[in-house]
């Protein structure tokens, strides 16, 4: 869907100085969310927004996008917020502050600490795109995340915007294997093939 990059030089800008501190995490993400955004960077969000307008979209989705989001040992998959049917320009801005902000938020922090990954330099780009009303929704890997089996896609899905799959609850899971196209589920269950 059509949609635009508020880019990590955004992030890191608006926030230069506001990291620091003894501030409770609850104190910095309250702080981020209050934060002023620059008048280039807002004009730049105003004609972006604009633009998403006149190509017909209703509403849009404010998406997080970390820096090493993943990797080959890591899935942040549903570790900070991303946000949907956000409507005006004012919602817009909010959102994507509390995206930021979820960068530090309970469960980001507790995937650092039991993964190992210390944060240096924090900073994430958010994604807004024009709101896509869809059956069923889903991520593909098209390498397997569990045991990292090349010649195997994973996809994962569930009815609606797919907000089932990011958030780890009940959606399906096949496995296909790339050469011949047999698929199973999760448990090696053959499903098709």
């Amino acid at each position: 869907p059509a949609g635009f990059v508020v880019t990590t030089r955004a992030f890191t800008e608006s926030l230069r100085g506001r990291l620091a501190g003894r501030d409770t995490l609850d104190e910095m993400r309250r702080r981020i969310v209050e934060t002023g955004l620059g008048s280039g960077l807002l004009r730049e969000l105003e004609v972006a927004y604009a633009s998403l307008l006149s190509s017909g979209a209703h509403g849009l989705v404010v998406r997080s996008s970390a820096i090493d989001e993943d990797s080959l040992d890591q899935s942040w998959a549903g570790q900070q917020d991303s946000y949907i049917h956000v409507r005006g320009f004012e919602s817009l801005l909010v959102h994507i502050k509390k995206c930021w902000a979820s960068l530090f938020g309970d469960s980001a922090l507790s995937y650092h600490a039991r993964e190992g990954f210390v944060v240096s330099d924090p900073a994430m780009a958010v994604v807004v795109q024009r709101m896509v009303h869809a059956d069923a929704a889903g991520v593909t890997f098209t390498v397997n995340p569990v045991n990292g089996q090349q010649d195997e896609m994973v996809h994962t899905f569930s009815y609606g915007l797919g907000e089932m799959v990011v958030s780890g609850g009940d959606a399906d899971v096949f496995v296909v294997d790339r050469q011949s196209g047999q698929a199973w589920g999760a448990e090696r269950q053959r499903m098709w093939g």
